[in-house]
């Protein structure tokens, strides 16, 4: 009776391991872009760095996607005065894509809002929104002159992309040489 085992040479396990790598870095590719799937704040009032002759009665945030309401606290907001002091919480009210609390009255002054909500896919995000009122010439400025604005939620998916693909380039370099040693 024939034998039905076959001997593996170097050959084939270099072809079955050049394929495990191209699957693993394709997956591990398109699990970084899955990731980029986050909301993002698309308009609010007031606007990065906004300024008000007198204090907006009310924030607004605007988002990409509808939030998630997960009851009361999940979506909230603090006004910070420009220290970091805490001014007021801002028990956010959600409706669709946008998120809505009415604001105390204010001083003159620089001002934060540390916003967070629940996104469309379930993780939490945040940011921070600065905005002065009334006469601040003779206050410190530098907080609503900062460079740092709110932080992207995600990186460009152009980034992503070139990542990824510039490591399946280079594991098909590494196994391509793997080869030529081996024959």
């Amino acid at each position: 009776m024939p034998s039905c085992q076959r001997r593996w040479s170097h050959r084939s396990w270099v072809s079955i391991l050049t394929w495990l790598i191209a699957m693993v870095g394709m997956f591990a590719t398109l699990g970084i872009l899955g990731a980029q799937a986050h909301d993002v704040l698309i308009d609010s009032t007031p606007s990065e760095g906004q300024h008000y002759d007198t204090a907006p009665e009310e924030i607004s945030l605007t988002f990409n996607n509808e939030l998630l309401d997960l009851g009361p606290g999940a979506a909230a907001a603090v006004l910070q005065d420009g220290a970091g002091n805490e001014v007021a919480q801002l028990p956010l009210k959600l409706a669709g894509r946008d998120a809505v609390s009415d604001v105390p009255d204010l001083e003159d002054g620089n001002y934060r809002i540390a916003w967070s909500v629940v996104s469309s896919d379930g993780h939490r995000i945040q940011g921070l929104i600065h905005f002065s009122v009334g006469d601040v010439s003779d206050q410190d400025t530098t907080d609503t002159a900062h460079t740092a604005g709110n932080p992207p939620a995600t990186v460009p998916i152009w980034v992503t992309t070139i990542i990824g693909l510039g490591i399946v380039i280079m594991i098909g370099i590494i196994i391509l040489k793997l080869k030529r040693k081996s024959s």
